[in-house]
Parts: structure tokens; C-alpha cells; sequence
């Protein structure tokens, strides 16, 4: 994806819904990452089930 906007930053949201991530890519073409760390619905408040998995591996790859 192009940005004609220099000071503009390129990221993406990941949550226990998607499939897979590439980390190792991820590191090399954004700017950063949201994980997200809950949710709710039905009237319930939860943790991601992927919240964890997510952020220590965006953190192991340096990915803000």
C-alpha cells in the first residue's frame, strides 16, 4: 500500500479471529500493531483468547 503522506504510519489490528500472522513480514512493513486485549458480546465482558500469544510475539519482533 502507497501512502503519499510522509508523516503518515501504516498498521493493522489483529485479534483471536485471525487466522494467522506473520510476524517475521509484519516486523518489515508496519509501523505498528494492535492487538486486541478484550472484547464483549452477549452481554459479557473477556480477554482475547490470542491477546497474550499476539503481544509477546509483536514484542519478540520488535513491532510497536
Amino acid at each position: 500500500m502507497q501512502n503519499k503522506n510522509p508523516n503518515s504510519r501504516f498498521g493493522i489490528d489483529i485479534n483471536e479471529y485471525t487466522q494467522s500472522v506473520d510476524f517475521q513480514t509484519l516486523a518489515k512493513t508496519i509501523d505498528f500493531l494492535y492487538v486486541r486485549a478484550s472484547g464483549s458480546g452477549g452481554g459479557s465482558f473477556r480477554v482475547d483468547k490470542k491477546f497474550l500469544e499476539f503481544a509477546k510475539a509483536a514484542r519478540n519482533y520488535g513491532i510497536p
